[in-house]
């Protein structure tokens, strides 16, 4: 699907983390959420600040969360809050979920890829959340407390992660596979007339990196698949969480170098509103820069997971 449109494959990954957090929920939630519209769209509010205070009947929730992908089109928003104490000391970190017709979606997604995400901000203002939908973040992945299945002992760094990679690899690939095609008659400067790109040994130098980088991208998705599915059924591994999470950040920038790289050899025209490659560049430009994915952060992560002893 990332092959034909980023944006849609974008909210895939997010509708498959997000089903996965209501499958932590209660069976009342589920069925209140799930029962009457299995294919009930749930948008997510990870990034920003929310509180759900005790109240009569649940928890007062309000705040602010940006980023909040299919939120135009969701019939539910899940959004994370900190439940507080009486006295407004914070507890613990959960999920709140409320129908979409009680939050208040604010139109701030205006970027230069992914535009069809529609990821806007989610405000909240003095909502009741009934017990029954809040999920508490230390169930997640624990499976006496939600499901027996394996899906539900999957980390949820993990789950966040690894649906986003898979709609950036098929961008990345759409853009290769746009660059080859057009190096066939796109002609090339200062190698004489009537060269073409495919004629050039700097361009099938470059090609050949960009997709040498795409390979390597999309084998750390698979060997984050094998690691992330061997981990259900053994002790916890804070080590083998780290590397994963370094090798999806890996991941994402080299998807990022390689489209960048054939934006390089396909020309100032690729950047062209009418050009397909330039909605390809955007949307890798946004995605691979999530803030789950900083290369940097996850080899610091990593590293410090081995040098501990």
């Amino acid at each position: 699907m990332g092959e034909a449109d980023g944006s849609a494959a974008w909210l895939v990954g997010v509708a498959a983390s997000t089903s996965w957090l209501m499958a932590h929920g209660s069976p009342e939630l589920q069925e209140e959420v799930l029962g009457a519209d299995p294919d009930a769209r749930i948008a997510g509010g990870a990034a920003g600040a929310g509180t759900a205070r005790p109240v009569a009947g649940g928890r007062l929730v309000s705040g602010r969360w940006s980023y909040a992908s299919g939120a135009p089109h969701a019939s539910w928003a899940a959004v994370m809050a900190v439940l507080t104490d009486e006295d407004g000391s914070p507890s613990q970190p959960v999920f709140a979920v409320l129908p979409i017709v009680e939050v208040h979606v604010e139109d701030t997604w205006h970027t230069s890829g992914l535009r069809g995400t529609g990821s806007n901000t989610i405000v909240v203002e003095d909502v009741v959340v009934p017990a029954h939908r809040l999920i508490a973040m230390d169930a997640l992945g624990d499976q006496a407390r939600s499901g027996t299945g394996p899906l539900y002992r999957l980390p949820f760094q993990s789950v966040g992660e690894c649906t986003l990679i898979g709609p950036m690899l098929g961008v990345g690939a759409a853009a290769l596979s746009f660059v080859v095609e057009s190096a066939a008659a796109k002609t090339i400067a200062h190698i004489g007339p009537g060269g073409t790109q495919r004629d050039s040994v700097a361009v099938q130098t470059q090609i050949a990196d960009a997709a040498l980088r795409l390979q390597t991208a999309r084998l750390h998705a698979l060997s984050v698949a094998e690691t992330v599915t061997a981990q259900v059924d053994a002790p916890p591994d804070p080590a083998a969480v780290a590397r994963v999470h370094a090798q999806n950040c890996l991941a994402m920038h080299e998807i990022l170098t390689a489209v960048n790289i054939l934006v390089d050899v396909h020309g100032s025209g690729g950047l062209a509103d009418s050009s397909p490659l330039r909605r390809m560049a955007g949307d890798v430009a946004i995605g691979a820069r999530h803030a789950a994915f900083n290369a940097a952060v996850g080899k610091e992560q990593f590293g410090k997971a081995l040098l501990v002893t």
